[in-house]
């Protein structure tokens, strides 16, 4: 299987940072409209998200998507954000050593790979 991550071509793409805000702005008040959408999911995933509607873990495979898809671009629009923010002020980036620091007092692992 190819990436699936759905990551684009990375730091260097442009987006409209205000553009996004608003749109994530328009979410908080919890009254958005819904619009169907169509994405492919690995089977055994689309197979674990249906056992546990089904069982009734979740209450909506839409809903937990939604949610993670939400918090996802959310986490992304940070990233950006503070991209932006480092490209014009590179002396606010923490370094490596500051963290760290900061990881193993939160106990936060991350993900190399991950957005």
């Amino acid at each position: 299987m190819g990436d699936v991550s759905g990551r684009g071509p990375g730091p260097d793409a442009q987006i409209d940072l205000d553009a996004l805000a608003d749109l994530l702005a328009d979410l908080d008040g919890g009254q958005a409209s819904t619009r169907p959408v169509s994405i492919a999911l690995p089977a055994p995933l689309a197979d674990a998200l249906l056992l546990l509607t089904e069982s009734g873990v979740l209450t909506s495979t839409s809903a937990a998507a939604s949610a993670e898809l939400e918090r996802l671009v959310r986490n992304l629009a940070l990233r950006l954000q503070l991209d932006e923010l480092y490209r014009d002020r590179p002396d606010l980036r923490p370094d490596e050593e500051t963290v760290a620091a900061v990881r193993a007092r939160n106990r936060v692992v991350i993900d190399q790979g991950a957005a």
